[in-house]
């Protein structure tokens, strides 16, 4: 069945190739070598259809932001059927927090040994013995809290973490507590630690509350700190399960400052190419750094500076412990180009930008024989015919993916220039200085000459 159905498409394809309109099509279509750059296609095995997970050197050498300036071509040099794929979902993220029941252990303490008095009293043939502690009459000793014990038996999943709850009055502190987990309160092994954090300064406030841990379905866990205040407790304990179900994956880019604006001394970004950018951060390697800033994005269309998101970004450490501020979720841009501008927080501040995004995917056909090249880079793309016009349209190369079922993962190899990339290069400045300067030589031999000419002619009439 599989094989008669791409049969079929190849069929379709064949069908399409061979009718005048795309035979039109196919004179008009650009040669690989007037694009800029080559990348070699790599395929494994045998498939009607290749998907490609786009390496960032692909954007970095497009000379469009939507990607248009792309093709593929067979072993014939013939370009064959391709749609770069849009990402409209990422990860499928789904969390449960499930309220925990949890008790109290405190500190063993004895009274201080040099107040202790042992009273003896002879009674008839006995002796009583008494021994009392200095004070303890007047107040009552109450141990200091040393962990938690959480009872997980009720909740018939594996957790990812844990959330801690603890009085709002409590506040201006920073440690580390650490997880363990046990079947049977006697024998525990660690699954986790990490900081928690409840800092607020005027209009900034940092908090960590949860814990990552070691997925486990233990009966009990429990919890041990250092670097607290006192008279830190918790009133609430959530257990935290994560599923995520991941579509496509995001990766990191990070990059350094290359300047700053001088309108709004603003610091400038480069990617290299635009890439679908969905979360944005702030990596502050000064420790003990608390700053505010709008990141903005450079519009192509809209030839303008754009706000990506505002946020307070941190780094702080106390002791062996720190914290460092999530990523900015923003919805997605197709940027090359970025900015931060700071509005709170020391301007020669260290910092680098980074950027989390989606490599986009190219989906091909495989139309004619192998190997394949993947050309990239004509800036001219957007005002002919080809790539804008499919020999198919998208939803029907990916229909036909689908429904074949035989679609194989491709990669590509390292990118090497073609010769549209001699043809982009901008033309040379004329050398001035080169000019004036013969110019100025011919004008002197050519006076010399005149004047050598001159006075021979003057010794002949003498």
């Amino acid at each position: 069945m599989k094989m008669r159905i791409s049969l079929t498409a190849g069929a379709v394809l064949a069908a399409v190739f061979t009718g005048a309109g795309a035979q039109t099509l196919q004179n008009t279509l650009p040669e690989l070598n007037n694009y800029a750059w080559g990348f070699p296609v790599r395929t494994d095995e045998a498939s009607s259809f290749y998907r490609i997970e786009l390496p960032l050197a692909v954007n970095q050498s497009s000379a469009d932001a939507g990607l248009r300036d792309i093709a593929v071509y067979n072993a014939a040099g013939e370009p064959v059927s391709r749609v770069v794929e849009r990402h409209e979902a990422e990860t499928i993220r789904q969390e449960q927090r499930h309220g925990l029941p949890f008790a109290a252990l405190y500190q063993d303490q004895y009274p201080d040994p040099d107040r202790i008095r042992m009273l003896f009293e002879q009674m008839g043939s006995g002796v009583r013995i008494d021994v009392v502690s200095e004070g303890a009459e007047l107040q009552k000793i109450s141990p200091p809290l040393s962990a938690y014990v959480i009872d997980t038996r009720s909740a018939e999943v594996a957790f990812d973490a844990v959330e801690l709850i603890w009085p709002e009055s409590l506040s201006g502190f920073m440690g580390r507590v650490t997880v363990e987990a046990s079947d049977n309160l006697e024998d525990w092994r660690l699954i986790g630690a990490g900081a928690v954090a409840d800092l607020r300064e005027e209009a900034v406030a940092i908090e960590q509350r949860r814990i990552m841990i070691t997925a486990t379905d233990s009966d009990f866990l429990r919890l041990s700190w250092s670097g607290l205040p006192t008279r830190w407790s918790l009133t609430a304990v959530h257990g935290v399960q994560r599923t995520e179900t991941p579509q496509f994956s995001r990766q990191v880019l990070l990059l350094d400052s290359r300047g700053r604006d001088e309108s709004d001394n603003g610091l400038l970004f480069d990617a290299g190419g635009n890439i679908r950018v969905d979360h944005i951060n702030l990596e502050l390697p000064e420790v003990n750094t608390v700053i505010s800033a709008d990141i903005l994005y450079w519009d192509d269309g809209m030839e303008g500076w754009q706000r990506a998101g505002s946020g307070t970004f941190h780094h702080i450490r106390r002791g062996d412990n720190s914290v460092t501020s999530e990523p900015l979720k923003i919805p997605p841009v197709r940027a090359s180009r970025w900015k931060v501008v700071l509005s709170r927080g020391r301007q020669e501040t260290p910092l680098a930008l980074a950027l989390g995004w989606f490599p986009d995917r190219l989906l091909f056909v495989a139309q004619g024989d192998p190997p394949y090249t993947l050309g990239v880079g004509r800036p001219s793309a957007g005002e002919e015919t080809f790539p804008e016009e499919r020999i198919l349209g998208d939803r029907s190369i990916q229909e036909l993916a689908g429904t074949s079922g035989s679609v194989a993962a491709a990669s590509l190899g390292e990118r090497f220039p073609l010769g549209g990339l001699k043809r982009e290069l901008p033309a040379q400045p004329l050398a001035w200085r080169t000019i004036l300067l013969w110019g100025g030589l011919v004008i002197v031999v050519v006076f010399v000459g005149w004047m050598a000419a001159r006075l021979l002619r003057e010794s002949r009439a003498d």
